[in-house]
């Protein structure tokens, strides 16, 4: 089961739900990662069912390594300091949100 926490920018503001870093879930492997085409922090799919990599399976091996937002492809995975995408301050991880499957 994964989990997601909040984390904040105190000096920007920008907020965002992620799992803290690589996690899974049944369906999903996924990983935080900084969108830079949409500058965001997003839980990018890298594979299935706690494995990492494609799966044959054309539904989900179409959504891997994609921004769930934007579709786009110019990733760099979150490093442990946690960089803001907006102005690149530290963000801090705030309450667990939720738990997923």
């Amino acid at each position: 089961m994964g989990s997601a926490y909040e984390f904040k920018c105190e000096k920007c503001g920008y907020t965002v739900v992620s799992s803290a870093g690589k996690d899974c879930g049944f369906e999903a492997v996924v990983q935080p990662m900084i969108c830079r085409s949409c500058n965001i922090v997003a839980s990018v799919m890298i594979g299935r069912n706690f494995e990492e990599g494609p799966t044959g399976i054309e539904f989900y091996d179409k959504k891997m390594g994609k921004c769930p937002e934007c579709g786009g492809t110019d990733l760099v995975a979150w490093s442990k300091s946690r960089p803001c995408p907006k102005c690149g301050a530290r963000m801090t991880m705030g309450d667990l949100r939720y738990l997923w499957d």
